[in-house]
């Protein structure tokens, strides 16, 4: 049974999954962006690949303003990839190949 990618509700759940494994994707995303609704099947199929390597964290810019700020994400969809703790890189819009990018990069991290 693959879940699906769960929601980082609060800043409190965003830190505690960027600081609690090593490798985490923080997916900023909002029910209002078309992008984001186009990508989300896309996503969903990559963390079935990745998601034992990368923890995957959707957080919705709407209600976790917090998170979105802390990070300075301007545009959604925003993909970070943080590895210990510390943000690698990221990429804004719904570009699939990139997005895999990460995951791989966060993988072999």
């Amino acid at each position: 049974l693959t879940m699906s990618i769960p929601y980082g509700k609060s800043e409190a759940d965003v830190a505690a999954a960027v600081g609690g494994s090593k490798a985490v994707l923080l997916y900023f995303t909002a029910s209002w962006c078309g992008p984001c609704k186009a990508i989300a099947p896309k996503v969903e199929e990559l963390n079935k690949t990745y998601g034992e390597f990368v923890k995957i964290l959707k957080i919705d810019i709407d209600t976790n303003e917090e998170s979105a700020a802390k990070r300075q994400v301007r545009a959604v969809p925003t993909f970070q990839l943080y590895v210990n703790g510390e943000k690698v890189t990221e990429v804004v819009g719904a570009d699939e190949s990139k997005i895999k990018a990460l995951l791989e990069k966060g993988k072999s991290a």
